[in-house]
């Protein structure tokens, strides 16, 4: 992978023994490669241009995550340009 380039869809299935199979780039739908390898759970992990996407099935259950990238993320979290006010306590002088 070069600096920049946008990683591959990455499937990771689990078999009702717990083991794992990872499958990159695949292009089948998340639940029809279950089916296929008799896993009892499938997640896809697909990084997109401004966030990462995981989609998981388990049977009959779905579900969808999204979330910002790291970078993404990092950059509103470490903004040059403070968005809170700092307040200063003042005690009295001890005499």
């Amino acid at each position: 992978m070069h600096a920049g380039s946008v990683p591959s869809d990455l499937t990771i299935l689990i078999s009702a023994e717990g083991g794992i199979h990872m499958v990159a780039d695949s292009d089948w739908p998340l639940e029809s490669l279950r089916q296929f390898h008799g896993s009892t759970a499938a997640y896809r992990v697909r990084p997109l241009e401004d966030k990462v996407r995981v989609e998981g099935r388990a049977g009959s259950q779905s579900c969808v995550f999204e979330t910002e990238k790291p970078t993404t993320a990092a950059r509103f979290l470490l903004n040059s340009v403070p968005t809170y006010q700092l307040a200063t306590l003042m005690l009295p002088r001890a005499a």
